[in-house]
């Protein structure tokens, strides 16, 4: 067997198989470009995050690398009907609607504190915890009456700002019906 003439053609057989691999990679993994009001995270095996801007093509390098699109646009939550909280009162529960707008002002925050995967979630699920706990902790009977309803509800704007201004997002308004 003569080794002389097999192993170049291996070797140009290999190179052009690599070669393949690389171009057919490069046009499947580079995605299409961020749009407006949105940011592209890209996670790493490692943990860590690079971000792309609107108008950037990330390029993902297969099974080691994750993008995720997050929406930096501001979000809307509504709490009403069977989302909505239910406070007890002597005379039975009272149903209590919220509405909240908020937008995420530092991405880097948002996501050690939310995570990569689904943040609007999380925030959403946080800003439940946190009004269900404020509204039985904070209302009472008098909070009912006109003026101390104010009160109450400047109160809870200004406590979710101070929780979700230290985890990276901007709560820029607040609506509570009762």
């Amino acid at each position: 067997m003569n080794t002389g003439r097999i192993l170049p053609r291996i070797v140009i057989f290999i190179a052009v198989l690599v070669t393949g691999v690389l171009v057919l990679s490069f046009f499947s993994i580079r995605k299409e470009p961020i749009r407006e009001g949105e940011v592209g995270v890209v996670e790493k095996r490692d943990g860590s995050f690079r971000f792309y801007q609107p108008g950037d093509r990330p390029f993902l390098i297969p099974f080691l690398q994750k993008l995720t699109v997050i929406s930096t646009r501001p979000q809307t939550v509504i709490f009403k009907e069977e989302e909505g909280f239910k406070i007890k009162r002597p005379e039975g529960e009272m149903q209590i609607d919220v509405r909240v707008v908020y937008f995420i002002k530092d991405l880097e925050s948002a996501l050690t504190s939310f995570g990569v995967m689904e943040p609007h979630r999380e925030i959403r699920e946080l800003l439940r915890k946190t009004l269900t706990e404020l509204l039985n902790e904070r209302f009472s009977e008098e909070a009912y009456e006109g003026r101390k309803r104010h009160l109450l509800i400047a109160e809870l704007h200004l406590t979710l700002n101070e929780i979700f201004s230290n985890k990276g997002v901007a709560i820029t308004s607040f609506e509570v019906r009762f």
